[in-house]
Order: structure tokens, then sequence, then C-alpha cells
């Protein structure tokens, strides 16, 4: 909606093209310069509005403030190198850099590396986009700090918003959803994806060491992972997941081993203090749908937690409203006071 204007000037320096733009869409103005030498193409553009590009694209929710970006590309045949390409506004600071290769049937970042912040994902990734398609690669991270991306929390009032709000009356009475198990992601192709971060941080909470691997092949799918924490104690899993006609099976391993879930940093808890837990999973299902499948899982599960100060907050976190209202009505305190000695 609203105007559209853009106008170019067009200059040579030094024998190379210099183009400097001024544009106006709407309530957003943008311009910059590029500047081209043979296959070597070098930009820098800025705009009024990171938040108004955004929704040029269909993309919502991101930042407001005015947006530059600086780099080079550089076109080689089917090759397309993306070179110290910088990204930036008033709200975060985001660079990335890659080297790119478009084929007819691959699509390759190798390497590839972002950093949001004082996060960073960096690595190789390779798709294979003909038939079947492929998804190979090695993605690192030395901290990833997901809090900023979570979701609004609900209103204290009790009146929930979003998408839970809207939630029509005839919807399923089931806890898991009836919808068909993802045959057809199951057997469209393959992947093979290791990821290795070093410090993931989630709201309070911190895990070390996560890796996790994925690999899917000839409809079997299998995640492999671990992670340890800082006060202590490490996880260890593995789920696959085998698609079999109009069904799939499922097979759950999973073990915790004396671990020490302290939630962030500022608490007064000392490392003993906080109970060791513990988790051995074994279970076996099959079914097409996720509902199928829980009511036909079998297998066993052994938690303990030992004894210790319990951060009442994490319940809230942790767990689902059934086990927090239960919490509370064992404990009517918990909203008051920042511990229980269990």
């Amino acid at each position: 909606e609203g105007d559209l204007r853009v106008e170019a000037t067009v200059t040579a320096e030094e024998d190379r093209p210099f183009i400097s733009l001024d544009m106006h869409v709407g309530d957003i103005e943008a311009g910059g310069t590029i500047t081209t030498a043979g296959d070597r193409i070098d930009f820098d553009l800025s705009s009024s509005s990171l938040r108004q590009l955004g929704n040029l694209a269909d993309v919502q929710d991101l930042p407001e403030g005015p947006v530059t970006a600086q780099g080079a590309v550089i076109i080689s045949g089917d090759s397309y190198e993306l070179i110290d390409v910088a990204v930036q506004t008033s709200a975060i600071s985001l660079t990335t850099s890659a080297n790119v290769t478009i084929g007819s049937d691959e699509i390759s970042l190798n390497p590839f590396a972002v950093q949001l912040g004082e996060s960073d994902v960096s690595g190789t990734l390779e798709i294979g986009i003909g038939d079947p398609v492929s998804l190979n690669g090695k993605i690192n991270s030395k901290l990833l700090d997901v809090s900023q991306f979570a979701p609004a929390e609900e209103v204290e009032s009790g009146q929930t918003t979003g998408a839970a709000a809207e939630t029509p009356a005839n919807s399923s009475s089931y806890v898991f959803s009836e919808e068909p198990l993802p045959f057809d992601f199951l057997n469209a192709g393959s992947a093979d994806l290791e990821v290795m971060i070093e410090k993931l941080i989630q709201g309070p909470v911190q895990l070390d060491q996560l890796r996790v691997n994925i690999n899917l092949e000839d409809g079997a799918l299998v995640l492999a992972s671990g992670f340890s924490v800082p006060d202590g104690g490490d996880a260890s899993g593995n789920i696959s997941l085998t698609s079999q006609g109009e069904s799939a099976t499922l097979d759950i391993q999973f073990d915790v081993s004396e671990l020490r879930m302290g939630l962030g940093e500022g608490s007064d808890r000392s490392a003993d203090e906080i109970p060791l837990i513990g988790l051995s999973a074994d279970i076996q299902s099959s079914g097409d749908s996720m509902r199928t499948v829980a009511a036909n899982s079998n297998g066993k599960i052994l938690f303990t937690q030992g004894a210790g100060k319990v951060d009442n907050s994490a319940m809230g976190f942790f767990a689902g409203d059934i086990l927090s209202e239960l919490f509370t009505a064992l404990n009517p305190f918990a909203k008051s006071e920042p511990y229980s000695l269990w």
C-alpha cells in the first residue's frame, strides 16, 4: 500500500559502474550504493525500518529501527559467494558470511557463519533439492541463547492469549493429537545432520556440550542426543521412528545420571543443595498418530530425585498446568517462597 518511487543514478568511477539508489515504498525509505567490477558486486544499503521490510516479505515481529547491510557477492557460473556480509540494526547486531553454491539440484553453504548478538552458529550444509531431497551438514555453536525467541508469557489474570485462546470448542479432547504421523516426511528423502552447541541457554536453563545427531534414511528417523549441566551430571538418549506402511514404530532410550538442574545465575543455592535427578526410560510403541502411539506404548520409566531445595519457579517452567496446580495444592507457599524443601 502507498506510493512507490525509485530514483537511480548510474555513473562510472575508475571504469566501474556506480549505482546510487533512493527508494520510497509507502512509509519505508531505503537507499544505498551498488558497485560492479566484472563478476563482483559490492553493495552498501540501508532502510528506515527493519520491521516494515519484514512485513513486505511476510515476516512478522521483527524489531523496529533502521537497518544497514554491506558486503559483496561474487558470481561465477552457478556459484554465488557472499563475502563479509554484515547486517546491523539499532535493536540487534547481526553479521553473516557464507560461500554459497546454487546448482540445478543442490544448494551448498560451505562454510557459513551467523553472529546474532552474543550467539553464533557456523558450519556446513548441503541441501539436495532433487528427488529425493537430502540434507547433510555439520552445525556448531559456542553460545546459543534462544530466550529472545520465546513466545510472550500468558496474561497473569488467567486469560490466555494467542492460539490457545482461539481453540475451537469441537477440538479433540485427547492430550495427544490424532493427526496422522508425518509419513510423507519420513519417506521423502534422507538426512545426516550433526549439531554441537557448547552452551545453550533457554530462559533459566543452561545446557552444556549439547550434541544432536539426526539421521533419516529409508523411512527411519533416528535422533541421538546428549548434554551436561553446569552444576553436574549428564544425559543421553536415542529416539527412533520408523515408518511401516500406514503405521510407525517408536523406540525411546533415555538415561539421566546424577543431574543437578540449577536454574540460571543469581541463585543462592549451593551445588550441594540442588537435588540429584535420575531418569531411565526404555519405551516401545507403534501407531499411526501420536495418540495411538501414546496409547500403545509399553516399557519402563524410573525417575528419582534426591533431597534438597527445589526452585518453585521451576515447576512452571518444566511442568504443564496439571502438575503445576498439583504442586501448588501440595505446597500453598510455592508462589510466595523461592524454594521448597524436599
